[in-house]
């Protein structure tokens, strides 16, 4: 779902959309986060990215719906899980963790790297 981070950006992948993410957002936390908060609620994960002028929004229910926010906007439902693509986020996230620790070049690798952790632990246990 989520590519490795180059050059402060990333695509994420869902149904056959692939949609770019900006460092101007802190990607990951916003993810892991987000689905979080939807398995510990029953809610969905809602998501609104910024890639620097291209706008969309996730929001994944029992389906996932995608709205790209261009001069018409387009919605596209797409049948998965919150908990299949929450597992995603989780396993690319570790997967990439040393550049996911540099992705905010504001703040520091050490610092990104605790909170990543400390929501993919988080995450991991609801998941099991």
């Amino acid at each position: 779902m989520l590519s490795a981070p180059a050059h402060g950006w990333a695509t994420i992948s869902v149904g056959g959309h692939f949609l770019p993410v900006s460092h101007i957002q802190p990607v990951p936390e916003m993810l892991l986060t987000a689905f979080i908060r939807a398995l510990s609620t029953g809610s969905a994960a809602d998501v609104a990215f910024d890639a620097e002028g291209e706008k969309w929004r996730m929001e994944v229910g029992h389906e996932t719906c995608l709205t790209l926010m261009g001069r018409s906007p387009e919605t596209h439902a797409i049948p998965v899980s919150a908990t299949a693509l929450a597992r995603e986020v989780l396993e690319d996230v570790r997967r990439d963790m040393d550049a996911w620790s540099r992705w905010n070049p504001g703040e520091s690798a050490e610092s990104q790297r605790a909170v990543l952790v400390r929501l993919c632990r988080r995450l991991e246990a609801l998941l099991a």
